[in-house]
Parts: structure tokens; sequence; C-alpha cells
């Protein structure tokens, strides 16, 4: 109570139908906003405002966030499924912003999930730190400290998405060709003792043997 009395008194408290959106939204699948613009435009822009302490706007957005990202998660995609898992992510990091620790971990538990059947590290670490930080504010820092070692242990485990990639080896560059020393024929002199007509038979595209030798 005592830290929602701050958040109050120093602007950062959300007002009550902003939460009220997000209380239905976690309660089930929110609807979807019907909005055109890409997603991962729209979770940048939502990204932007909490970095900028706009958490009434961006409690404002994130019920229709949410559901647009829940329908383009039906394709069971992992970079859709990913980008869920962000969305609840960002969710929880507000929610445990302005001191609404309970429904921060509905959001950072649905983030895990989504994240799990994502197979993204990335996601998985993002939905683990934010589900560490409710815990060390419920008074759990023994668990939130198993969960991150966990994460931790998992994503360098030798089935986890990392470890399968295979290892990038390094670019040669081709052989270069050397060049194939020339030929060497061996010019024998025409004996002095030979005649015109022997050297014009010898090589029958020099000119006659009268043109030659005059």
């Amino acid at each position: 109570m005592r830290r929602r009395t701050l958040l109050a008194a120093a602007g950062l408290a959300a007002p009550a139908q902003f939460l009220i959106g997000v209380d239905v939204a976690l309660a089930g699948v929110p609807d979807p906003s019907g909005s055109a613009a890409p997603l991962d435009q729209r979770l940048a822009r939502a990204r932007g405002l909490f970095d900028a302490g706009q958490h009434a706007r961006l409690l404002e957005a994130l019920p229709g966030l949410l559901g647009d990202a829940h329908v383009a998660a039906r394709s069971r995609q992992e970079l859709a499924l990913a980008r869920l898992s962000t969305t609840y992510s960002l969710l929880s990091q507000v929610l445990t912003k302005i001191g609404r620790y309970q429904q921060s971990r509905q959001a950072a538990d649905r983030a895990t999930v989504y994240a799990d059947l994502s197979g993204s590290p990335l996601a998985a670490a993002a939905a683990a730190r934010e589900m560490s930080i409710v815990l060390r504010h419920q008074d759990q820092p023994a668990a939130a400290q198993r969960l991150i070692l966990k994460a931790a242990a998992q994503s360098k485990a030798p089935d986890s998405p990392t470890a399968r990639r295979p290892p990038r080896t390094p670019r040669c560059s081709a052989p270069r060709r050397t060049a194939r020393p020339a030929q060497e024929t061996e010019v024998r002199p025409w004996p002095r003792s030979a005649k015109p007509s022997a050297l014009a038979a010898s090589c029958p595209h020099r000119p006659r043997a009268s043109a030659c030798f005059r």
C-alpha cells in the first residue's frame, strides 16, 4: 500500500479504467484491435511508451495489442509465438512498475508459456526475468534465483534452440590459380647447307624462295 501511495503521488499510477481493461485481458484471450499497422511496429511503439514512462497510454494500448498477437499466433509459427510472449513480458514489466504484482505475475506466467512454445531463448529469458522480479517483490528471493539459474541452464542445454544451431564455419578463399609456365619449344637453327627449295617445302606459308633469298 505504501508503494502504491508513493506511485500515485509521483503520477506513475495508471487510471482505473485502463487497469480494468488489463484485468479483462488477463481473464481470457483479449479481443483484437483490428488495426492494420504491422504488429512489430506497434510492439516497438509500445516499448517506446514504456521507456518514456507513459504507462497509462501503454496500458490502454496493450489489450488490443495482445489480441492481435493472439490472432497472429494461431499460425503456430515460432516468430508469432515469440512475439506474443514478448508482449506479455512487456505487460508484466509495466504492471510491476506500477506495483500491480499479482497481475504482473499472471502476465509473466503467460509469457513463459508462449516462450516455451516458441522455442525462442530470447523470449524465454525475458519472461524469466520478469517473473523473477515479481517473485522478489513478493518476498520470494530464493524462488527468483532458482528461476534465473534454470533459465540460464536451459539456454545452454544440448537440446536448446541455441545449441542445435550448427557452428559457423570460417570462410575460406579459393586457392589462387598459378599460371602454368609456358612450354618451352626447342628452336633448331636451319643448317647453312639447306637449299631454299627445301626451306619452302618445310614451311608452306612462307613466301617463295625467290622472294626470300635475293
